[in-house]
């Protein structure tokens, strides 16, 4: 718990240095960070010796409870969650920053979920098994065709990557191997440059543009690996997407994942077997393009229902003192939410991610108590968001950057909190510290008077021009991601 408090502490001395060591334009040259080591300020003290042991167990022990069925996006145990935190804050008189005056930012959700009546896969006359030969995405679908292999699928100029090079795919089934979602063995994010949909596209977009009728992706290990898991939240709980981050339809080809065995009869008799198309393309070899037999044809007819629903980003403000400066705000940002329920682990079905990130939204509730308690305030403003989804792929922290409830450019600087709640080796990760040149100064007075390691790393400045931290429990991280 002492370590823990020391996360905790160092956050607490960053927010109220750094509201008041930026100048007010970011882009104005900055002084060298003075890197003598000193004892804490007083203010920063005073903010940080608010923050007790009791109090964090209290927070923690109810965020992290089998009350809120570890806080799966979307559910009820998260929008507790959400106003648990809305009710402290108020409490302590930081303003809402939200919707509508509210401390909540709402994301409109949909969630689609597989019709099992309607949905029915047939190669050659056969009636394939939903669940056991194969999985669809929640979209309608019809479409009976011969079919093509098409190698990972994806279009990378800068890699000579064209997965549909010397073939005609249009109105056919392409089959491919990858993950469904994410990057392939051999393409990484770096790779993608240009222009999207000019000099590069991922599978389901290259798809469409070649025409294709219809994806059968055969996926990656660890996907296999937690086929009955992916079974369950693809057929059963359906898939749940933010409504504002969905492409055009016409922009992705509709798609459907094999099994092992399906994918076995798929390539039955063919040019190449399953297995050695799947140790070839997962062991990053070039494995040109083929149509597969023309007495072959696979027809697909998936059914959906639709269901709406939401979820919130918690988003408030503890404003500052300076009647300027109290218009830019110092940002700390947490993800509340975890994974929810999920396959029994020795009798106990709830994940509770008491870590990840009961700690950092604890984290941050306790500062913001803390900041109301301090004299002086700081002179710039503070700004809570404690992001949703973030398990789902950072839905939370990407809605508030592109939909924003204060001005970007009036954000100087983030602090991250994620996973704080453990260390690995006595050692906390401490990400981004080269974004601004105030940062080491402050975590080394942090630390003065505590003996716990703190490595920092991170040199790039954020694509979003504003300095960033990120706290961790020594994990390896991505020191500049602003997305997070």
């Amino acid at each position: 718990m002492r370590r823990f408090l020391f996360s905790f502490f160092l956050a607490s001395v960053l927010v109220l240095n750094f509201s008041t060591a930026l100048n007010s334009n970011l882009n104005a040259q900055r002084r060298p960070a003075r890197t003598q080591r000193t004892a804490p300020s007083l203010a920063a003290q005073r903010g940080a010796d608010k923050i007790t042991a009791a109090q964090i167990r209290d927070y923690l022990s109810f965020i992290a409870s089998d009350v809120l069925e570890g806080r799966d996006t979307p559910s009820r145990g998260l929008d507790i969650a959400a106003h648990y935190l809305a009710t402290n804050l108020s409490r302590w008189g930081l303003k809402p920053a939200g919707d509508s005056g509210t401390y909540f930012q709402k994301m409109a959700l949909s969630r689609d979920v597989i019709d099992k009546n309607e949905t029915k896969v047939v190669l050659n006359g056969q009636t394939l098994e939903l669940g056991n030969h194969y999985l669809p995405f929640p979209r309608t679908l019809d479409a009976s065709a011969t079919m093509v292999f098409a190698g990972n699928g994806w279009f990378v100029k800068a890699k000579n990557i064209d997965a549909y090079q010397g073939i005609d795919a249009r109105g056919k089934i392409a089959i491919i191997f990858g993950p469904p979602t994410g990057f392939p063995r051999g393409i990484t994010r770096q790779d993608l440059q240009g222009t999207r949909g000019v000099d590069w596209m991922n599978p389901y977009e290259y798809a469409a543009k070649q025409g294709v009728a219809a994806l059968v992706i055969v996926p990656d290990f660890q996907f296999i690996a937690n086929w009955e898991r992916n079974r369950a939240r693809m057929i059963e709980r359906g898939i749940t997407t933010v409504e504002k981050f969905q492409p055009a339809a016409a922009q992705q080809s509709p798609a459907l994942i094999a099994s092992p065995q399906l994918a076995t009869i798929l390539f039955q008799g063919e040019r190449s077997t399953a297995t050695a198309l799947f140790e070839s393309v997962y062991g990053s070899q070039a494995v040109a393009p083929f149509e597969l037999s023309t007495q072959k044809k696979l027809s697909i007819t998936v059914r959906k229902e639709f269901a709406g629903t939401a979820t919130q980003n918690v988003v408030a403000v503890f404003e500052g003192s300076d009647p300027v400066l109290k218009n830019e705000y110092v940002a700390l940002g947490a993800h509340y939410d975890h994974v929810g329920v999920g396959a029994a682990v020795n009798g106990d079905a709830i994940y509770n991610g008491a870590d990840d990130d009961a700690s950092g939204t604890t984290a941050m509730l306790a500062i913001a108590e803390a900041l109301a308690h301090t004299t002086p305030r700081p002179k710039r403003s503070i700004l809570f968001v404690w992001h949703a989804g973030e398990e789902k792929g950072l839905w939370g922290s990407r809605y508030f950057t592109e939909y924003p409830t204060v001005p970007l450019d009036k954000i100087v600087t983030q602090i991250n909190m994620d996973m704080i709640g453990r260390m690995k080796d006595k050692r906390l990760v401490i990400g981004g510290v080269g974004t601004a040149p105030e940062w080491r100064g402050m975590i080394e007075t942090a630390n003065l008077m505590q003996s716990v390691t703190v490595s920092t790393a991170g040199t790039t400045p954020s694509r979003h021009n504003y300095p960033l931290v990120v706290a961790s429990n020594g994990r390896a991280i991505v020191t500049s991601d602003a997305s997070k």
